[in-house]
């Protein structure tokens, strides 16, 4: 019968000889056995320890996750939060440009092209592109409820600088039936607490704009400055969005924000 390395290691620090081998499932077998089980659960321990920082191996995913800045996403599987734990835990070295960043996206199959401000021409006010607001897209001369023609689009962008940033606070206070003894009506009483992202402001500082690049679609470029005029939304599924994030974050420039351009369909 083959024995554990704490059950050998147990046998062996006993004397040689007759009166000290134990008798096939008599006492000393099982307390030999038994001590063994409970080292070796100890020994399992001891070397779990050594993967705590292994995004692949960790007993702690959790808590590695929370150290390195990840929501604890239950609804996905414990394999997909290792996969996307591990280049956050062992980030590459990158030269933060524009074209290192770029091939990362194309590798990843996000059809989104990266732009500095401006590729050909001076840095222009971000917020001529970021500026959100909604338009009227016309095709055609027919404006009617239902009409694929005629739809309210989206222009603009979001800031991506280090990832989301929260602000949580307490829910509605509760209304109900105002009479003395309700618990619905006493002072504090709220239903829940709730948590909101906190959006970067565009830069007015005119020196910071540089330190701003934008990803997103086709961009328009005026031939004469070299300027950006406006670019086209890329378009990107919403289950790929936090990918799209964290492939950002991990590669573009220390100090830069990044104007994204996209709608997560």
């Amino acid at each position: 019968m083959s024995r554990s390395l704490i059950r050998r290691a147990i046998d062996l620090a006993f004397p040689k000889g007759p009166p000290y081998v134990p008798k096939p499932d008599g006492d000393m077998e099982a307390y030999r056995d038994g001590e063994a089980t409970i080292l070796e659960s100890i020994r399992d321990d001891v070397i779990s320890m050594s993967y705590m920082r292994d995004p692949a191996r960790t007993p702690r995913l959790e808590d590695l996750e929370l150290e390195f800045g990840r929501a604890d996403n239950q609804t996905l599987s414990d394999a997909t939060r290792r996969s996307l734990l591990r280049p956050v835990r062992y980030p590459k070295k990158t030269t933060g440009n524009d074209d290192d960043l770029q091939t990362r996206l194309d590798n990843a199959g996000f059809d989104l092209i990266v732009y500095n401000n401006s590729p050909d021409g001076p840095a222009i006010d971000p917020d001529i592109l970021m500026d959100q607001s909604f338009q009227l897209q016309a095709l055609s001369g027919d404006y009617y409820a239902g009409n694929d023609a005629a739809y309210a689009g989206r222009i603009g962008g979001e800031w991506l600088v280090n990832g989301p940033v929260y602000e949580q606070f307490r829910g509605v206070f509760g209304a109900g039936d105002m009479y003395a003894g309700n618990t619905n009506s006493v002072a504090g009483y709220f239903e829940e607490f709730y948590r909101t992202t906190i959006e970067y402001d565009t830069p007015i500082d005119a020196e910071a704009w540089p330190f701003c690049f934008f990803v997103g679609g086709v961009a328009d470029i005026n031939p004469a400055t070299g300027e950006i005029i406006g670019i086209d939304q890329g378009l990107v599924p919403r289950s790929e969005r936090k990918q799209l994030e964290d492939i950002i974050l991990k590669f573009k420039g220390l100090y830069t924000w990044c104007g994204l351009i996209v709608t997560f369909t």
